[in-house]
């Protein structure tokens, strides 16, 4: 081979090779995240960005051409420039030349790019599928370790015997509301037991567990007007993780000392619009809890797993802690 053709070979070749090279990073980097591989594609939009990269490879790759024999002959990058130079002073000049050789880029460079964008897109959505499928297995063991948690000791033997305990007070003094408690307790272990099996439950549910269990919490406090409890919630169907709230209400009795101090309170909020959810709560902390407690986190973990499993990039979780006063909220698109 004389030297012109080994030294426009290299150059057209490697020149091939970057745009190949540059057009399969833009796909699987921007155009792929962009349009495809989120919930909603958008598909048009894909072809269309497709249409101009391809442009984009034909244009570069006629200069690369034009680039490569200019290493041979400096006349024809001279001649090329006064055709350009005569095509932008008069756009109805018949530029023959650089049509033909950009289609001929566009057609050399077209099915490799097609190729390289049809394997890496095959290569993504199965990517995606096997990263759905882990996200499912770590959200049901996940599930499974939450409710196992739950029945060991979200809802464990101290509470069940302090809810007995009063239950069996009341009949004893036969006083009212005996009954009703009764059956708000038989509805807490139904709710339990069966219903957070399901992967969501209503609002309204949720919202019914948290007031049976604050109630039971208040039959065993000096002060229960220390609590206050607000709900307003606009779409009582909509749907949610269920136990996901109960943790944070009793760690708010847990670690307030509302049982032994009569300065002692909770504030919690629950409001709900639209599809977002706004949960407050904010609770004193007695001193040999607070010495215990630093870093703003009182059990919280296993939410914050739960939430990043099942609400990932949906939820903001907030804490303040200072020296007798803690504060969460947290925020939930639903």
């Amino acid at each position: 081979m004389n030297t012109f053709g080994t030294t426009y070979a290299a150059i057209r070749s490697s020149g091939i090779l970057i745009v190949l090279v540059v057009a399969f990073w833009i796909n699987k980097k921007i155009l792929l995240p962009q349009f495809i591989l989120i919930e909603n594609k958008k598909i048009g939009l894909y072809i269309i960005c497709l249409i101009a990269l391809l442009a984009c490879a034909g244009t570069i790759d006629y200069f690369v051409d034009m680039f490569a024999f200019t290493q041979i002959e400096n006349s024809v990058y001279e001649k090329l420039l006064e055709e350009l130079e005569e095509w932008l002073k008069n756009p109805d000049f018949s530029f023959n030349e650089f049509h033909e050789s950009f289609l001929d880029g566009i057609f050399l460079v077209s099915p490799a790019i097609f190729v390289l964008i049809f394997i890496n897109l095959l290569y993504e959505l199965q990517e995606r599928d096997k990263k759905k499928d882990k996200q499912k297995r770590e959200l049901a063991e996940q599930k499974m370790q939450t409710e196992l948690k739950f029945l060991k000791s979200q809802i464990n033997p101290h509470f069940l015997f302090n809810a007995l305990s009063s239950l069996y007070t009341m009949s004893y003094m036969k006083m009212e509301g005996t009954t009703e408690n009764i059956a708000k307790l038989s509805d807490m272990l139904r709710y339990l037991l069966y219903e957070c099996n399901e992967e969501e439950v209503s609002l309204q549910k949720e919202l019914d567990y948290l007031n049976s269990f604050i109630g039971f919490q208040l039959m065993k406090i000096n002060h229960p007007e220390n609590v206050k409890f607000t709900a307003n919630i606009q779409t009582p169907d909509t749907k949610i993780e269920p136990m996901l709230l109960e943790p944070l209400v009793e760690n708010a009795f847990k670690y307030s000392g509302i049982d032994k101090y009569d300065d002692a309170y909770i504030n919690i909020e629950f409001t709900q619009t639209n599809k977002q959810l706004t949960f407050n709560i904010q609770n004193s902390l007695s001193k040999a809890n607070t010495a215990s407690n630093t870093n703003g986190g009182i059990g919280i973990e296993n939410i914050q797993k739960r939430l990043e499993l099942r609400y990932k990039n949906r939820y903001e979780l907030s804490v303040d802690q200072s020296t007798n006063v803690y504060s969460l909220q947290l925020k939930i698109t639903l």
